[in-house]
């Protein structure tokens, strides 16, 4: 593992010596094959693996180093256990956004951190990054835990591993890129069962209702070595040709994206677009860039959902301040209906 600058020589069956980017102590990172896979365990145990803003500049630091260096062919994403003898035993890939950091914060905080952060939660889940990453899950995977994984390629999970997007309960929403991408993967009625109930769901049904893992193991030994086996068959093709399949993938999926933004914001949208080299869905950044934006993360639920949770209660919602459907046009307030 490496915590630093220096060259380092990592793993076994890797006799490759590497200049990795300098990081501290919420990432580790291993080469392995002769450098042509690098492991990225997200290293938080303690809080679940939750991102703070330290660990997100170290991921954005390292996706960055990754892309660039030719010899790195693909990624393995993970998180970090405690050890077995410890009493917190709660395994956990990424849990989401660190809650405590986010009660300190205002919605114009909130806004700023998602348009200058526009490769997403952990520097990935919006980022297109032109190599294959596989996703490890072992535990939990929660809110942008879950949004990063749905921009994975691969993902390998244990069977006792939960996914869930719990942000409805927390008064406020997954703004980084998961709400298009898993109803693009799964459909609109599946997605909406997740987003709109914020319940977990086991790896059983992720895998075989929601079709988002690729394999599933039994035992948490068992997880690295899948993921490995994985990434072992993409490093025997063509990296060059590997790299434009998965691009074709990610264009495919940015097309099948609708744009949900009115004619006078086309010019601020072409502008953010190059901003953030086209990663970002428009339905995305019309939720960003829209008044409803301030009202979640303003607004009292927001400060309710993260305090209730802080605080182990039930969460005491009031009524909404406005219908979101009637800004749209063609929306109807009598009847509460669209003109087709």
């Amino acid at each position: 593992m490496t915590g630093s600058g220096i060259t380092t020589e990592n793993g076994a069956g890797s006799n490759v010596k590497k200049v990795l980017p300098s990081h501290g102590k919420t990432v580790l990172t291993q080469l392995l094959e002769d450098g042509k896979i690098i492991i990225v365990k997200l290293n938080r145990p303690e809080k679940l693996n939750t991102m703070n803003d330290e660990m997100q500049r170290e991921l954005e630091r390292l996706f960055d180093f990754i892309e660039n260096e030719p010899s790195i062919w693909v990624t393995i994403i993970t998180g970090n256990s405690l050890e077995p003898f410890s009493d917190h035993k709660i395994k956990s890939f990424c849990a989401g956004q660190d809650l405590q950091e986010w009660l300190t914060q205002t919605a114009v905080d909130q806004r700023e951190r998602l348009l200058n952060n526009p490769n997403g939660f952990g520097s990935l889940s919006r980022r297109r990054l032109s190599k294959p990453v596989i996703a490890a899950v072992d535990g939990l995977c929660l809110g942008g835990g879950l949004e990063l994984l749905l921009n994975c390629d691969l993902v390998v999970a244990t069977q006792k591993s939960i996914f869930g997007f719990p942000e409805v309960s927390r008064g406020v929403i997954a703004v980084q890129g998961g709400i298009p991408r898993l109803t693009h993967l799964c459909g609109r009625t599946l997605a909406s069962e997740l987003l709109l109930t914020g319940r977990s769901i086991t790896t059983r049904e992720a895998y075989e209702r929601f079709r988002i893992i690729n394999k599933v193991v039994k035992r948490s030994d068992e997880l690295i070595p899948a993921a490995l086996e994985l990434g072992g068959m993409i490093i025997k093709n063509s990296p060059t040709a590997v790299q434009l399949s998965k691009l074709s993938i990610l264009d495919t999926h940015l097309r099948y994206q609708k744009t949900l933004l009115k004619r006078d914001r086309e010019v601020e949208l072409k502008s953010l677009k190059r901003r953030f080299g086209g990663g970002i869905e428009d339905s995305t950044l019309s939720i960003i860039l829209g008044d409803e934006f301030d009202k979640v993360f303003r607004g009292d639920d927001f400060l309710e959902g993260l305090t209730s949770f802080s605080e182990k209660r039930p969460p005491i919602w009031s009524n909404p301040a406005i219908r979101i459907f009637e800004r749209e046009e063609g929306f109807n307030k009598k009847n509460g209906s669209f003109k087709l």
